[in-house]
């Protein structure tokens, strides 16, 4: 059924024209222009102001970031990426604010062993992201989510798991065993086997887990390496064969050198449902 626009004059016999415009007077403002094309060649043309701090709050984004710094970089570029997938974010004015802290935190990743003085730095990190300002916390990486739990009975803001999020998009998709490329910390801290297994999901870790650690240090000192790239393909080629159906990128560094389309099975990186599940968090 049309719409009645104006004394008998129908939509579906007109033509709307809306174009937006910034406010030169008001940088927090738009104005929206709309001209109404009716029959006999009449137009009618008005303006409406838009404020702009008329729309839902986003939730400032905590990023508790740094392990590694270019692993932070990439989980950036991925929360803009989400904003634009998810509710379409195009100007400056459409993104949330986010707080990166870039913590230079001791070598974590070879062993499944608390240190005093790296949960000190996180819990820190996480109160000053929370005494800042931030409305809840992420950290993009995996390694140090061993200490997860430690660091968030600490603070009194929401902070997103990792591994609950992966978790979830996995269970999404009805995937029931996967394979994991992480960290030995990671590994033998298994951070990955509650939410897994609390979802029904099968884990297995490859057997050549030394190989995998090597690899990571190697991209975490920056070297990019054609045969470490050839090494993880050889890797998760055994993985395919124990019948895994996806690989989890357990580590927020292993994106910067293996891609979804480096393989054909299919790759959940964490770094990238991590920033999904912060935008949705911070929008909703």
């Amino acid at each position: 059924m049309s719409r009645l626009v104006n004394r008998g004059i129908y939509e579906d016999e007109v033509k709307i024209d809306k174009t937006l415009f910034s406010d030169p007077e008001d940088s927090y403002s738009i104005i929206q222009e709309e001209v109404v094309f009716l029959p006999n060649n009449i137009k009618i043309k008005w303006k409406t102001k838009v404020d702009l701090n008329s729309k839902p709050k986003k939730k400032i984004i905590g990023v508790l970031g740094g392990m590694s710094p270019e692993a932070t970089a990439n989980f950036y570029q991925e929360l803009i990426q989400q904003c634009r997938i998810i509710y379409g974010a195009k100007y400056d004015v459409d993104f949330p604010e986010i707080i990166i802290l870039n913590l230079p935190v001791p070598n974590m990743f070879n062993k499944a062993q608390k240190s005093k003085e790296v949960l000190e730095l996180l819990i820190n990190g996480a109160k000053r992201l929370e005494k800042i300002g931030a409305d809840f916390i992420v950290m993009p990486c995996n390694t140090a989510h061993f200490y997860y739990q430690d660091i968030k009975k600490q603070i009194s803001i929401p902070f997103l798991s990792i591994a609950t999020e992966t978790a979830k998009k996995i269970k999404s998709e009805n995937i029931d065993f996967v394979g994991i490329l992480a960290t030995n910390t990671t590994i033998n801290g298994k951070i990955y086997n509650q939410d897994l297994k609390k979802l029904g999901i099968k884990l297995i870790a490859p057997k050549d887990q030394e190989k995998v650690n090597s690899i990571v240090d190697n991209i975490l000192q920056g070297k990019k390496l054609r045969q470490d790239k050839l090494d993880f393909k050889k890797i998760i080629w055994k993985l395919e064969k124990n019948n895994v159906k996806a690989i989890i990128l357990g580590c927020t560094d292993i994106p910067l050198l293996l891609k979804q389309e480096d393989v054909d099975i299919e790759l959940f990186d964490t770094a990238k449902i991590l920033a999904e599940s912060a935008v949705k968090y911070a929008i909703n």
